[in-house]
């Protein structure tokens, strides 16, 4: 989600502690702070754009991070509101931090919240990366639900909108299955939200050897076919998994397609990051070139743009 969302739901959570909605609340400014301090990621930009997008929603959003995170809250905070305990202003850091990464696992990118046990990028698929509807809902939660008869009819909006969404999803999947229904194949269907639209969700359906990616409206019905993928062997597939690019791949999203073709004396490979769809092609790619012996000459991980990339050779 973005930083502004994060804020206003770690001031919504701190908001459930009592006390005046000011700078004098330390249990508030916790919560907040502990809602956007996981995206301290962000410093890894200063490495790159790889070493960003390596480090984006790791440890900073995996438990042990969070918990590292309400600690050091808790302790410096300490020192500027004495009257809080240690411990009460670390507990409400870390309502603040889960709920930073309880947000970003609802969306299609991910977190990895189970760091180090396991690197995969784990996400819920139900909200786009700024929900208005879900913004909207935590600024109520702020200005009439403290201390007020609404206060429990406030808080339980955002579940309810969770609840919603989920049956939302539901929806354009069934609508995906009952366009592509007719070609008697069994379909295995991926809904997840699209970019902007809150109504929109873009979906991956496998069909035996066959990949489609496109996208439904559950409210307007448009249904679109971005594009058909052909999927290579399951040995060709686990080659490429197993080189840098590959490896880099299959960490970094949870969706993803891999293409390769025979040009010449060498093999080309072609990696796909299928949760987002930018124009005419997809947001995040990388390269690989082998030789007819499948030895690695080069591979480019190209994060947003194909014109360049990072070579991982």
């Amino acid at each position: 989600m973005d930083p502004i969302t994060h804020a206003i739901v770690g001031l919504a959570v701190g908001c459930k502690a009592g006390g005046p909605l000011s700078f004098s609340n330390g249990l508030v400014v916790a919560s907040t702070l502990g809602a956007v301090m996981p995206d301290i990621d962000i410093v890894a930009y200063l490495r790159g754009e790889f070493a960003y997008l390596r480090q984006h929603r790791g440890f900073s959003h995996s438990i042990p991070g969070l918990a590292l995170i309400a600690l050091s809250l808790g302790l410096v905070l300490n020192m500027v509101y004495p009257a809080y305990s240690f411990t009460t202003l670390a507990i409400w850091a870390f309502w603040g931090a889960l709920s930073h990464t309880f947000l970003d696992l609802f969306n299609s990118y991910g977190v990895k919240i189970l760091w180090p046990l396991n690197k995969r990028m784990w996400t819920l698929n139900l909200l786009t990366l700024f929900d208005p509807i879900l913004f909207g809902m935590m600024l109520l939660s702020i200005v009439y639900g403290r201390g007020t008869d609404f206060d429990v009819l406030l808080t339980m909006m955002p579940p309810t909108y969770i609840l919603i969404r989920l049956l939302m999803r539901l929806v354009a999947r069934g609508r995906v299955r009952r366009k592509l229904q007719n070609n008697g194949s069994e379909l295995e269907i991926i809904t997840f939200p699209a970019m902007r639209n809150p109504f929109a969700w873009d979906f991956v359906v496998n069909i035996s050897r066959e990949r489609l990616v496109g996208s439904v409206d559950i409210i307007t019905g448009r249904f679109k076919i971005i594009c058909s993928l052909k999927c290579i062997t399951d040995e060709m597939k686990n080659i490429i998994l197993g080189t840098n690019l590959g490896k880099l791949f299959s960490e970094f999203t949870p969706l993803y397609h891999i293409d390769c073709r025979n040009e010449e004396d060498e093999w080309i490979g072609s990696l796909m990051d299928l949760r987002y769809f930018v124009k005419d092609r997809f947001l995040h790619n990388g390269m690989l070139i082998m030789d007819k012996e499948m030895k690695v000459k080069k591979q480019l991980f190209q994060p947003f743009v194909t014109s360049k990339g990072i070579d991982m050779s």
